[in-house]
């Protein structure tokens, strides 16, 4: 039976652990695989990566690890993980069937977090609240998140250390672009149509920017519709 595999990476501070809700949901022969970053999870004995480079570099390297030259895979990325993912697909030697990208504004758009990363970790840590960085709910024992915080301290430099290239052709890759109207990222949305050599499908969600923590059916009804045109 043929198979396809779906390697999934995570928002900001999250580890892949945030993925395994989802796969329940998806259908028997989508193989999923979350891509833990380094410094995080069952790899959280390896240094975090301030470097956008340093951590695309290990993402690639995660991906090819994963990935046998007769796999057929796709890819989702969440957030951080989008522009992550889009990055290593542009330095992939093997392509993916489909790109999932999610609640992350096209990688031309620069975000700037130099006065947020330059915040004492309780102001950090309110504003990233204030701006729908991270969930609300953790200011309620900041304790409890203060180990998160170096964590989400690495991935905001790495965004903030991205420096976008326009690449010389369109990347000829199917992607869907999962998104919701209260995120600030939605205004420039479908300017992903300008990456792709092909229209990129939308597909809109309610709520605020974690909306995967309350759509896992959803994204995985979709990601199934999607697969079933490669099986």
């Amino acid at each position: 039976m043929k198979r396809i595999m779906l390697l999934c990476l995570p928002y900001a501070g999250a580890s892949a652990t945030i993925y395994y809700k989802l796969n329940p949901f998806l259908e028997e022969r989508i193989k999923m695989i979350p891509i833990e970053l380094s410094g995080r999870g069952t790899r959280e004995d390896e240094p975090l990566l301030f470097s956008f480079e340093d951590a695309v570099d290990d993402v690639i390297s995660e991906i090819e690890y994963n990935v046998d030259s007769d796999d057929e895979y796709m890819l989702l990325g969440y957030s951080f993980g989008s522009i992550l993912s889009y990055e290593a697909i542009l330095r992939l030697k093997k392509k993916p069937l489909h790109l999932f990208l999610a609640a992350f504004q096209p990688p031309m758009y620069k975000s700037s977090y130099t006065d947020t990363l330059r915040l004492n970790d309780k102001d950090f840590v309110y504003r990233l609240v204030e701006t729908g960085g991270i969930d609300n709910s953790v200011i309620k024992d900041m304790k409890l998140f203060e180990p998160f915080i170096p964590i989400i301290r690495a991935d905001y430099s790495a965004v903030e250390d991205y420096k976008f290239k326009k690449p010389r052709k369109k990347i000829k890759c199917n992607a869907t672009i999962f998104y919701t109207k209260e995120d600030e990222y939605s205004e420039k949305i479908r300017d992903w149509n300008h990456i792709f050599d092909f229209p990129c499908e939308y597909k809109e969600f309610a709520g605020d920017h974690f909306f995967i923590r309350r759509e896992y059916n959803k994204i995985a009804h979709i990601i199934n519709s999607v697969a079933m045109r490669y099986l």
